[in-house]
């Protein structure tokens, strides 16, 4: 799951550590809004959670905590990203429907959604998406611009997002 820089800096906030010990950049050849650059190359990457083995070759998000009666809940509680509160929901072309994709845990209904709720958490996601595809525009603009020779790190980018958002309140 990819996040906005507005989850991420809430999140790391919230757990007061440094978004890099919880998130990671993957690597993308996706051209959206929100990837970002680290060097001159034409190489995206996009945040997203950390992912932990889950034997099998599965992983799991580093955030999930399995619980003894073979239930799993999210550590973060209420405090978890927008895109994990909303899960299954997801609007396409402006319709509410369910997906679970990525999922393996069980099959999704809309019988496991709040419609209305959910709606609007998607609304307000969406809305985040478009300010933080402006914010990593004005970062790929930096990069572009750089002289140095060596390529920013993952850690820059997470500095530049915790200093943007301070800015914003």
């Amino acid at each position: 799951m990819y996040l906005t820089g507005d989850e991420i800096v809430r999140v790391a906030r919230t757990l007061d550590t440094p978004p890099w010990t919880f998130t990671i950049a993957v690597p993308t050849a996706d051209a959206a809004d929100d990837a970002f650059a680290l060097d001159h190359s034409t190489l995206r990457y996009r945040a997203a959670l950390t992912k932990l083995p889950d034997g099998a070759e599965r992983e799991r998000c580093i955030f999930l905590l399995r619980l003894s009666d073979g239930t799993a809940r999210c550590g973060l509680g209420e405090s978890r990203p927008a895109p994990c509160r909303s899960f299954p929901s997801e609007l396409h072309e402006g319709e509410l429907r369910v997906s679970a994709a990525g999922c393996t845990c069980r099959d999704w209904s809309l019988d496991d959604i709040d419609v209305e709720s959910d709606r609007a958490l998607l609304l307000a996601e969406s809305r985040a998406r478009a300010e933080y595809a402006g914010l990593v525009r004005n970062w790929n603009a930096h990069v572009a611009a750089a002289t140095v020779s060596e390529p920013f790190a993952y850690q820059d980018f997470c500095r530049f997002l915790l200093d943007q958002y301070a800015l914003a309140r």
